[in-house]
């Protein structure tokens, strides 16, 4: 017996220490946080692997890094289109759709109790390192906002102004001007 627990896979905590003592595990090897849910699982993705490598290699040099955990992810190229997800899929909130997904620029986000609870996106890249990055701040400051230099991005990547106001209300709880918003944003559909 090794000593190390496993569910899955090798379980670490936040400075990437297994349970034996002086071993330490990162990347997709091991489960880590799930920041949305508190639960410990296999969070796949290279950008996760390299933070969690990045702690457990300071740690083993005697340094004191912690990695705090991670959203799920799914990025996937198959037939010239781009489906990036972001967060917990089980997860059930207000739904806001941009575009469409005969037009290519297609949106589909869940928003819950504050935040962002999952995105999906179809065929634009530079949108979802935005709304990553944005979801990933709300969990630490949650009456974040985009900033005009964000907002004016993701207009340039394709979004409306009309429906990143409708998802900040949604975020922010304002569903008055979230349902305002809505009828006249041109882009909604399935």
């Amino acid at each position: 017996d090794s000593g190390i627990e496993t569910d899955r896979a090798i379980l670490v905590n936040e400075r990437m220490e297994t349970s034996a003592e002086g071993i330490y595990a990162a990347g997709d090897c091991c489960a880590g946080t799930n920041i949305q849910s508190g639960e410990r699982q296999i969070i796949g993705l290279w950008a996760n692997a390299n933070h969690q490598g990045t702690a457990a290699g300071i740690n083993m040099a005697g340094g004191n890094a912690r990695f705090e955990g991670n959203i799920l992810h799914n990025i996937t190229h198959f037939m010239d289109m781009d489906f990036i997800g972001f967060g917990d899929n089980r997860i059930q909130g207000e739904t806001l759709v941009f575009g469409s997904l005969k037009q290519g620029l297609y949106l589909k986000a869940v928003c819950r109790d504050g935040r962002i609870a999952g995105v999906n996106i179809l065929d634009s890249y530079p949108v979802s390192g935005m709304i990553k990055n944005y979801m990933l701040r709300l969990f630490q400051e949650p009456e974040s906002r985009l900033p005009p230099f964000q907002i004016g991005m993701l207009v340039k990547a394709g979004l409306t102004e009309e429906f990143i106001e409708r998802l900040e209300a949604a975020v922010h709880g304002d569903q008055g001007r979230a349902a305002e918003s809505e009828n006249s944003m041109p882009g909604n559909g399935n």
